[in-house]
């Protein structure tokens, strides 16, 4: 396959491991509304796509789980939306109150939908990029399906040159193209030990075969959102040294 380039290059899901190996190959800069977010398959998170997410975080529809996510680095509240089933690990930081942290992560996910609303309104050529995480290889999407939610974002984004890469895991390597603009990717990026469950050296060698358009005005935005989350983690870090430093 010859390397394709795209305007926008975005992550359908599923969790982390999607936006992991777009940003490692330096295909995504951004965050994104379903970046980080765990629960819903692919059907359910087109239709909140072409829907332009609605419903995606009511307040009233949101609870703690009484789980932590378990990270050292960024220790945060589980939390869960009951309408749609899909979980929030890493928005809600631990020991703060429902509350008190709604507002601010509201905000955040209120920017991040009109970034990628925007995105892909005010450029032509994208790619979608959806990944099923090996513990839940058993969603191996039919091609019918897969060109009927196809359809349904070129519906709701019309005159753009939409692609779309659905990948999942299986022991064999198999590839298929459904139609004109999707390509349907099955093979195995587990690790060994299981921990985690996931491989992304091995999912981001299916990335080499695509190219992000980067102009001037996508450089400087890029460029100020990378130091931006680099003065967030400093600014963490600055405050975990100054509330553990030992008393002189």
């Amino acid at each position: 396959m010859s390397v394709k380039k795209y305007d926008v290059i975005f992550s359908l899901g599923a969790a982390c491991l999607c936006s992991q190996m777009l940003r490692k190959k330096n295909l995504q800069f951004c965050s994104y509304p379903l970046d980080w977010v765990s629960g819903g398959n692919f059907a359910f998170r087109v239709d909140l796509l072409v829907s332009d997410f609605k419903d995606y975080f009511n307040k009233e529809d949101l609870f703690f789980t009484g789980e932590s996510n378990g990270q050292e680095e960024h220790p945060c509240e589980v939390c869960l939306n009951k309408r749609t089933g899909m979980g929030f690990p890493h928005d809600f930081p631990l020991g703060i109150d429902f509350e008190t942290s709604y507002p601010e992560v509201k905000a955040k996910y209120d920017r991040r939908i009109k970034r990628l609303i925007g995105d892909i309104e005010k450029n032509k050529d994208i790619l979608i990029v959806y990944v099923v995480p090996p513990s839940e290889n058993q969603e191996n999407i039919s091609d019918n399906i897969l060109q009927e939610y196809y359809n349904k974002i070129t519906t709701r984004f019309p005159d753009k040159n939409i692609d779309l890469l659905y990948i999942s895991c299986a022991p064999e390597h198999s590839e298929a193209t459904v139609g004109k603009h999707i390509r349907k990717i099955r093979f195995d990026f587990t690790r060994p030990d299981g921990i985690p469950p996931y491989d992304v050296k091995k999912l981001r060698t299916i990335a080499n075969d695509y190219r992000l358009r980067r102009r001037l005005p996508d450089r400087i935005r890029n460029f100020k959102y990378k130091m931006k989350k680099r003065f967030k983690r400093w600014k963490k870090k600055t405050a975990r040294y100054l509330t553990f430093r030992p008393s002189l």
